[in-house]
């Protein structure tokens, strides 16, 4: 379940010199200057609008900017201009910003490991390959020469890419066929996109 929605917190505060429109009280009345911003699981995403609240000390009558008479809206256009929308308001924004960052990061780092990796494929590496199904599995490599590579292909298939994690962590996964495959075709398949990625073992 997602909590998601929206939360004011006071900005500002001032005691006002003007009349109390609803008792005629003089500097009895206090306004309040309110940030509006959305939230979800109560962190901060980003602001809304600045809201207004002014309250008689004398007469206790609240007005919120929207039903003001003119002298308190007056006062609140004016506290409002001295107030600054929080930074903190921006977090969720900011989380955001960096996840997208984080994740471009390590799709640009991948595809430079990989591409240093198909070149100089070693045992146990995993190579990860689109089937022409357009689905997901992976093989194995055992034994690398000169111009080839063995492999030994897995037994199934992942429906999403983010499947491929589930596949080949069990030694039975995995065909005992091996398969040859020449260095120059694996770098074509590379090429096309069939080979999507490769993991090394550490």
């Amino acid at each position: 379940m997602i909590i998601y929605g929206t939360r004011n917190t006071q900005l500002i505060k001032e005691v006002l010199t003007e009349k109390c429109p609803n008792c005629e009280n003089q500097a009895s009345t206090e306004m309040y200057v309110y940030q509006k911003y959305a939230h979800i699981f109560w962190i901060p995403f980003f602001p809304i609008s600045k809201k207004g609240i002014s309250q008689c000390d004398h007469c206790k009558k609240v007005y919120t900017d929207n039903d003001m008479p003119p002298v308190l809206l007056k006062a609140f256009f004016n506290l409002e201009k001295q107030t600054k929308i929080p930074k903190w308001t921006f977090v969720g924004l900011a989380l955001i910003g960096v996840l997208i960052v984080s994740v471009i990061y390590s799709g640009i780092t991948d595809k430079q490991n990989t591409t240093k990796y198909i070149k100089d494929l070693k045992p146990n590496d995993i190579i990860e390959i689109k089937t022409r199904t357009a689905h997901f599995t992976n093989m194995k490599v055992v034994a690398v020469s000169a111009d080839s590579v063995d492999v030994i292909e897995n037994k199934q298939e992942a429906l999403l890419r983010s499947g491929l994690d589930e596949l080949g962590k069990y030694a039975s996964a995995f065909s005992e066929e091996v398969y040859r495959l020449p260095k120059t075709t694996i770098l074509k398949k590379y090429e096309q996109d069939t080979i999507i990625n490769v993991i090394r073992s550490k």
